[in-house]
């Protein structure tokens, strides 16, 4: 935000202080996104929901902190670590939210949902792409983890169970426990599909198209 009602912006603390004294007032807001800078019209409003601002959106100060070469390794380690780390615990609220009745659709995505965000964080930048792969990568690799048959984390149980009982599995019984969760797995992803299409509004995008 450059902008706003034609005064300049400096701080996060300031852009809040000046929207709420436009609150109710057709203001225009100067933006820059990446290397474009356009011109919005927005009304603030006087009485926002609790929890809200008059925008009603999240404001944040960013940037693009470079290290020197000698430690890009370690902390390439660090942020992959923290990734990890931040990605189970998002995992595991989900998986309660799942128990304790909470909608959790919000949260998830599939083919549809990612080409989405792949699209979205482009725009953003090369050095956004490659964290948006990493994220990628790190969930595909938690989630091929999951004891579940037709994922390598089934296989890793089916192996377990074998070691534990010191004989071989019925391999009758190990083909149809995969083929049920592979079953299971492509009926998810067809929902997960569905319910992005209605998430990300494709069916009006491609009717814009026309």
């Amino acid at each position: 935000m450059v902008e706003i009602g034609g005064e300049a912006i400096s701080s996060i603390q300031e852009a809040q202080a000046v929207t709420r004294s436009h609150a109710g007032t057709p203001t225009v807001y100067t933006i820059r996104r990446g290397s474009a800078t356009f011109d919005a019209n927005i009304t603030p409003r006087v009485n926002p929901p609790e929890g809200e601002g008059s925008l009603g959106i999240a404001l944040g100060e960013i940037a693009l902190v470079s290290y020197p070469w000698y430690e890009v390794v370690w902390r390439g380690l660090l942020y992959t670590v923290n990734l990890l780390l931040y990605t189970l615990s998002a995992f595991w609220s989900l998986i309660v939210g799942v128990f304790q009745g909470a909608d959790v659709g919000a949260a998830l995505s599939g083919p549809v949902g990612i080409a989405v965000l792949t699209r979205d964080v482009t725009r953003l930048g090369f050095i956004y792409l490659l964290q948006f792969t990493a994220l990628l990568s790190i969930n595909l690799a938690i989630i091929n983890i999951i004891p579940f048959p037709a994922l390598d984390g089934g296989r890793i149980l089916f192996l377990a169970i074998e070691k534990i009982r010191g004989k071989k599995m019925n391999p009758k019984a190990e083909v149809w426990a995969n083929t049920v969760g592979f079953m299971f797995l492509l009926l998810l992803m067809v929902g997960v599909t569905v319910h992005d299409f209605d998430k990300f509004n494709i069916i009006q995008r491609i009717g814009n198209l026309f």
